[in-house]
């Protein structure tokens, strides 16, 4: 049975048009792994004034400084962990949609890796 490729997010689609979504990070090179190279995740953090997902958290920022004060307002820190190949767009974790995954006659190309 193939596996699914680390770059990928397993059960995850664009809610737009169903691509499965692929991890926000790069590649590193890493003795330990039986490639010689590992995936590592980097989320991209955005703060808004608007809960874009359900998942994002309350937090307090600084808008301004001034030589005696700083000024703080509420903002809503969102989190994209996944992002969509065909859309560019990118989405949290509670905003991907959640499905099973695809066949491997209908699976893009490097979804899944082949043991062996």
């Amino acid at each position: 049975m193939p596996r699914v490729s680390p770059m990928y997010a397993e059960g995850r689609a664009c809610p737009y048009c169903g691509r499965p979504l692929l991890w926000i990070g790069h590649w590193r090179r890493d003795r330990n792994s039986p490639d010689g190279q590992s995936f590592r995740r980097e989320p991209f953090t955005t703060y808004e004034k608007e809960r874009v997902a359900r998942d994002d958290r309350e937090v307090q920022r600084v808008v301004s400084r001034s030589g005696y004060e700083a000024k703080t307002a509420k903002r809503y820190e969102h989190v994209c962990t996944m992002q969509c190949p065909r859309c560019s767009l990118m989405f949290s974790n509670s905003q991907a949609s959640h499905v099973p995954p695809p066949s491997p006659e209908d699976a893009p190309a490097g979804y899944y890796i082949q043991e062996g």
